[in-house]
């Protein structure tokens, strides 16, 4: 549950992979987003993550 801008470059070409892998990597995706809206109060934000 790494922040993506706290990845290695080879972590986040990896995750990049898995992605294009697995649709179970994506629900992971956006609920590591909700944290992050929730966690530094972004609500604000919402909207773009319900899209």
């Amino acid at each position: 549950m790494s922040r993506r801008e706290d990845l290695s470059r080879k972590d986040d070409e990896r995750l990049l992979q898995a992605r294009l892998a697995g649709p179970d990597i994506t629900r992971r995706d956006l609920a590591r987003t909700f944290h992050d809206l929730v966690t530094y109060r972004r609500g604000h934000l919402r909207t773009d993550w319900i899209r």
